[in-house]
């Protein structure tokens, strides 16, 4: 006699843990699973293989459950209008993952972040190296960005805001800015190892997260843009095995195999990836030339913005700390 199986889906499971410590009962399901994976022999990175066939994300799934369950959860309790944000916006953002706005910020509002962000950069009192290679420096980021420019605030204006919660069916909670410079590095180097995010990967966040990445400046190939597989195309490449330092290598296999979308226009412009679940990559800047950027990197929330959202960023949030990880 066959068993029944029961069915378990996200919004059984929020009746369940409703009235309980919601987010406990999620992260300690799903870290289960992946300690059970963990345990396949001769498997390599089980989680993320998983799901990657299962969900056509190589996030990992713990980050694929508790993010999404949570991500329902802030769904079911937001009440999200926004309704001067365009429809087809929201939906392109849907289908691919993935967004472009060209030249939405302008220079009044990009100058002062520009002349503040070049101060800094390169100033060991405010900013640290983030990649090296032996005695080449990579890749350097400002640390604590937003105790040191306060105009950054206005890059989360009403547009991005209003698409960001219309995608999630949320509130949106920004956990953390980052600014950072990528530099030129030999080929040779590019093939023997990673220095600063240049291999093909999905971030290992929770899949209620997002980033929201704006250019300082205007960006061709010569600058190394971010580049990204949009929506399907990243599906496909990852359900297929797929290991990040060897399928990942710039220029071979998912060049070779798939279309990619790189980041690139004037500046001002603003890119939205769910780069957890969207396999992307730093460019390499061609020699003399190095390419910044600013991203926004949150999660979707049952709590409206606040007001004081900006001073609120904890400068030391690192992913432990959203919802789907207890935080």
């Amino acid at each position: 006699m066959a068993t029944r199986k029961t069915q378990i889906t996200p919004s059984t499971v929020y009746r369940y843990v409703k009235n309980e410590d919601r987010h406990d009962v999620i992260r300690a399901g799903a870290h289960t699973i992946r300690r059970q994976l963990k345990k396949i022999p001769g498997t390599a990175d089980p989680s993320r293989q998983l799901s990657g066939r299962l969900f056509g994300a190589r996030t990992g799934i713990s980050n694929t459950v508790q993010g999404e369950l949570c991500r329902r959860i802030a769904a079911a309790q937001s009440t999200v209008r926004h309704p001067d944000v365009d429809d087809e916006l929201v939906a392109e953002l849907k289908r691919q993952k993935y967004l472009y706005l060209e030249s939405h910020f302008g220079e009044r509002t990009l100058a002062p972040i520009r002349e503040q962000f070049n101060d800094l950069i390169e100033d060991d009192t405010a900013s640290v190296v983030r990649g090296r290679h032996d005695d080449l420096v990579t890749s350097r980021v400002i640390q604590h960005p937003t105790s040191r420019i306060a105009e950054l605030e206005d890059l989360l204006d009403s547009t991005i805001l209003g698409i960001t919660e219309r995608f999630f069916g949320a509130h949106f909670k920004p956990a953390e800015i980052r600014c950072m410079r990528n530099y030129h590095v030999p080929d040779d180097i590019v093939q023997e190892s990673e220095s600063f995010a240049n291999y093909w990967h999905c971030d290992q966040h929770p899949v209620d997260a997002i980033k929201i990445f704006i250019t300082l400046h205007d960006t061709d190939e010569r600058h190394g843009p971010l580049h990204v597989l949009r929506g399907d195309e990243s599906k496909r490449i990852s359900k297929q095995r797929f290991l990040r330092h060897k399928h990942g290598v710039p220029g071979k296999y998912v060049e070779e195999n798939a279309d990619v979308d790189t980041f690139t226009g004037p500046a001002g412009s603003v890119g939205f990836a769910k780069t957890n679940e969207l396999l992307h990559r730093a460019g390499v800047p061609d020699e003399g030339e190095h390419r910044d950027m600013i991203f926004i990197y949150g999660y979707a929330t049952d709590q409206p913005l606040s007001e004081s959202w900006f001073d609120d960023i904890d400068p030391t949030f690192t992913k432990d700390q959203t919802p789907a990880f207890g935080g």
